[in-house]
C-alpha cells in the first residue's frame, strides 16, 4: 500500500533587502502613476476620488514624491486634505524599506539617508560597527521609531519623552501584582531610545512628571552596561552623553545619582559643573564633589577649589536644643571640608594626612560624604597645607 505524503504549501520568503539605498529609488513609471492619481483626488465624481485614494495607499512610498507635490504645489484643498492623509503611512513604509536596506548594509559600504542616524553617529563615535548593530535594534523598535527616528518639533518630543518615561515609570513601580509575580522590566532598548531622545533638546522642552530616574538604573540596564562587550560600550557611551547633557538643578543631581550607579566616567565633568550651577544644594554639592574624586581627573580641581570658602553645613553631630534654641554643633562638616577632602583624593593624597577623620567602613565606600569630616581646629591647617601643596605644584590640573 502506497502512503501518501502531503507537503504543507509554504508563502515564498521575501527577498532579501537590497543594501545599496539607490534599490529605493522611484521608478519613473510608478511616479507618473501617482501624479495621475494625486490629480484624480480633486475630481468633481466623489467615486474617482475615492479610487484614487485607494490606490495610491496600496502604492505606499511609491507615491510620495506625487502625494508630496500634492501637499505643496497643488491649489486644491481637497487635493491637499487627502495628500495630507495619506503621506503619515506612505512616509512610515519608506522608512520601513531604508532601515531594511541599511540593515542589510551590515559592511556599511553605502551612505544612507535615514532619520536619526547622523546623530547617533555623532552620539557614539568611536564605539566602532557594534554601534550600527544597536541602531538597528533601537530603530526597530516601537519607542525608538517614535523617540529617535521621528522627525518631531522640540516641544512635540518633549511631550512624548514625558509621556513614555512615566508609562516605564509606572510599569515598574506601580502596578499590581500577583502574589509571586515577578515584574517585567522595561528592554534596554527603551530605555535606550529615553536616553537618546532627551540628549537631543534642552530640557525645558520635556514637561515634568512624577516619574523618576529609576528607570535609568533598573538592574537589566545596570547589568547590560556592565557585561564588557561592544555593545556595552555602546550603551555607556549613550547613557555618558545622557548624563553630560543635564543642565538644570534637580536633573543634575538625579543625573549624578544615574552616573554614580552605572559607574559613569561623565560623572566626574557633571559633579564639577554642579559646583557653580545655581540652585543645586550643598548636599548635592557634596555627593558631587565624591564622584569627581571617585571617577575623576586633576583636571577637576579648579572646580572643588571654586567652594573651598563656601561654609554651608551639610551634616552635623551633637546639636543641643535648649530652651527651644538649637546650639551650635559640637561637630560640624562643612561643604569646603568635602571639597578638600574630595581634591586630595581626585590628587592621589589622603585625607587623614591633612587632619580628616574617616568613618570605619569597607574602603570602597570611602567616596561618600559621610564618610569624612575635620575637626574644626584642624580646618585652618588642612587649608593651609592644601595652599603649600597646590604652590608646590601649581600646573596640576591644567588642561
Amino acid at each position: 500500500m502506497l502512503g501518501l505524503v502531503f507537503v504543507a504549501a509554504t508563502a515564498p520568503a521575501a527577498p532579501p533587502a537590497n543594501p545599496d539605498p539607490r534599490s529605493l529609488a522611484v521608478p519613473a513609471a510608478d511616479q507618473a502613476r501617482a501624479k495621475a492619481l494625486v490629480a484624480k483626488l480633486g475630481s468633481p465624481v466623489y467615486d474617482d476620488r475615492e479610487q484614487a485614494q485607494t490606490a495610491l495607499a496600496e502604492m505606499g512610498r511609491l507615491a510620495i514624491p506625487a502625494l508630496t507635490e500634492g501637499l505643496t504645489r497643488i491649489p486644491s484643498a481637497e487635493v491637499r486634505s487627502r495628500c495630507q492623509t495619506l503621506y503619515p503611512r506612505a512616509r512610515a513604509d519608506e522608512i520601513q524599506a531604508r532601515l531594511e536596506s541599511f540593515a542589510a548594509d551590515t559592511a556599511g559600504k553605502f551612505e544612507h539617508d535615514l532619520p536619526g542616524w547622523d546623530a547617533f553617529q555623532q552620539l557614539t563615535a568611536g564605539c566602532g560597527p557594534a554601534a550600527r548593530a544597536v541602531f538597528v535594534e533601537i530603530a526597530t523598535s516601537p519607542l525608538g521609531r517614535e523617540l529617535v527616528i521621528a522627525d518631531l518639533a522640540p516641544q512635540d518630543l518633549g511631550a512624548r519623552i514625558a509621556a513614555r518615561r512615566q508609562e516605564l515609570y509606572t510599569r515598574r513601580l506601580n502596578t499590581p501584582r500577583r502574589p509571586g509575580e515577578v515584574q517585567a522590566e522595561a528592554p534596554v532598548v527603551d530605555v535606550l531610545a529615553l536616553l537618546i531622545a532627551e540628549t537631543r533638546i534642552p530640557s525645558r522642552h520635556i514637561p515634568r512628571t512624577n516619574s523618576s530616574t529609576v528607570v535609568y538604573t533598573m538592574p537589566s540596564f545596570v547589568a547590560a552596561l556592565a557585561a564588557g562587550n561592544d555593545r556595552a560600550r555602546v550603551y555607556r557611551t549613550i547613557a555618558g552623553k545622557w548624563v553630560a547633557t543635564r543642565d538644570e538643578a534637580m536633573l543634575m543631581t538625579q543625573a549624578l545619582g544615574v552616573g554614580t550607579t552605572l559607574e559613569l566616567p561623565e560623572t566626574a565633568t557633571l559633579g564639577a559643573r554642579m559646583m557653580d550651577t545655581a540652585g543645586v544644594t550643598a548636599i548635592s554639592k557634596a555627593s558631587a564633589a565624591m564622584a569627581v574624586a571617585k571617577v575623576g581627573n586633576p583636571r577637576h580641581l579648579r572646580a572643588l577649589e571654586s567652594v573651598f570658602k563656601d561654609e554651608s553645613v551639610i551634616r552635623s553631630v551633637g546639636v543641643a536644643v535648649v530652651g527651644g534654641v538649637a546650639q551650635p554643633a559640637a561637630k560640624s562638616t562643612q561643604l569646603r571640608d568635602i571639597a578638600l577632602a574630595a581634591a586630595i583624593l581626585t590628587t592621589g593624597q589622603e585625607p587623614k594626612d591633612y587632619g580628616f577623620d574617616e568613618q570605619a567602613g569597607l574602603r570602597s565606600a570611602r567616596f561618600q560624604y559621610t564618610r569624612w569630616s575635620i575637626p574644626a581646629a584642624d580646618r585652618a591647617a588642612a587649608f593651609e597645607k592644601w595652599a603649600e601643596w597646590r604652590a608646590a605644584n601649581p600646573d596640576v590640573g591644567k588642561d
